[in-house]
């Protein structure tokens, strides 16, 4: 198996746990992305609200692109991993909150 898979990075615990956060964080965007689409139509029924929502998605990204650059090169990347990384984890939270309660709120998606 080794041929197929160089596992020595691993061997390193910092490594591993950034590897392991990536692998975490990145399933869980993808669940998020073919979540919320879904409960979106669910709730209301209607592709537009789905095409609503995701614009909406997409407007902080286009945003803070212009100033995320500059705030990564100036704080400490570790400490704003973590605390991006935290705030995924408290928004999927709630996201999941609403969903078992069965809110149905359109705004909070």
């Amino acid at each position: 198996m080794r041929i197929l898979l160089d596992t020595t990075p691993l061997r390193h615990a910092p490594y591993r746990r950034l590897w392991t956060s990536t692998i975490v964080t990145a399933m869980g965007s993808q669940l998020t992305a073919v979540a919320v689409p879904v409960q979106v139509y669910d709730i209301t029924g209607s592709s537009a609200w789905v095409g609503i929502a995701s614009a909406t998605g997409l407007a902080p990204l286009i945003i803070f692109a212009l100033w995320g650059g500059a705030i990564a090169d100036t704080v400490d990347r570790r400490k704003m991993l973590l605390v991006t990384n935290s705030a995924m984890a408290i928004l999927l939270t709630v996201f999941w909150l609403q969903a078992a309660l069965g809110l149905d709120s359109i705004p909070l998606l």
